[in-house]
């Protein structure tokens, strides 16, 4: 409705609505994500057969490009695994989403993030692992996220774990193949 009084006020008055829009989104996600792991409906969510390569190439390089458009560098190591898996591609992008949104808040952003995609044995191992920001505090975070990764994973029979090596962050996911 034009109530500023020059265009520095308006770009603040932009920029305080951004700022309050993406707290209310944070709080919407964190909202969705605590009753999507303890509820139990998407459980019978429709399961598919799915080219792996293509579906974690096309997103894999979705993340790259995002993450290197924030100004973060990224290593890609993508090994074809020639086969298929059988998940519910919604809920593994929510995985995916759900890693990409803690690599903004917690990694540093003058290191690198490594992801490593291969088949071990007769699965898809996907390893992701940045450096920690400095100004972390795990009390930040409430783990939702990463606890509705686990439960996504372990739904498609596959295992997800984290660890902490010094400064470094790792999320391992491993699915079968079909």
């Amino acid at each position: 409705r034009k109530k500023y009084t020059s265009e520095e006020q308006m770009h603040q008055l932009i920029q305080k609505s951004i700022g309050q829009t993406m707290r209310i989104k944070t709080m919407a996600d964190q909202l969705f994500e605590h009753f999507f792991v303890y509820a139990t409906e998407w459980e019978n969510a429709k399961m598919e057969l799915t080219d792996a390569d293509r579906l974690f190439e096309q997103v894999l390089e979705e993340y790259a490009y995002a993450l290197e458009s924030k100004g973060m560098k990224v290593d890609i190591e993508f090994c074809p695994v020639n086969s298929q898996i059988y998940v519910n591609v919604e809920l593994l992008q929510r995985a995916l989403d759900n890693l990409y949104s803690n690599i903004l808040k917690y990694a540093d952003s003058a290191g690198t993030i490594q992801i490593a995609y291969r088949k071990e044995r007769k699965h898809i191992l996907l390893i992701i692992s940045n450096e920690i920001c400095s100004g972390y505090e795990k009390k930040e975070s409430t783990g939702i996220g990463l606890n509705t990764c686990r439960k996504i994973i372990s739904h498609f029979g596959g295992s997800f774990w984290t660890e902490e090596e010094e400064d470094r962050f790792i999320v391992t996911m491993e699915l079968p193949l079909v």
